[in-house]
């Protein structure tokens, strides 16, 4: 997690951070890079939001990134032709292995 926060830091990536929930251990590293890059995380307590729920709330608590980590090659594949990874204004996808960050603003 402390790679991931430098790399944030040489791109500026910092501000309000939504998680996609799929399991503790992004969570946790979510929290501490929170803390690291000093920027909050705001993220759904339950997963069953839809689409236009987490876009009305992205604009809502004013979220700059939105995170998605994955294991999977095609689990990569799958979010970057989502709606989510769509609606941002700038997609890092290489930033970090496992990690894809939409930008918002």
């Amino acid at each position: 997690v402390y790679a991931i926060a430098e790399v944030f830091k040489e791109k500026k990536i910092s501000g309000n951070f939504f998680l996609h929930y799929k399991s503790f251990g992004p969570y946790g590293k979510t929290v501490v890079l929170s803390y690291l890059t000093n920027s909050k995380l705001f993220g759904p307590v339950l997963l069953d939001y839809n689409f236009d729920e987490l876009m009305q709330s992205a604009i809502k608590f004013n979220i700059n990134y939105y995170l998605y980590f994955y294991q999977f090659p095609n689990e990569k594949e799958m979010f970057l032709q989502s709606a989510y990874a769509k609606a941002g204004t700038r997609v890092y996808e290489d930033l970090y292995p496992g990690l894809i960050v939409v930008q918002f603003k």
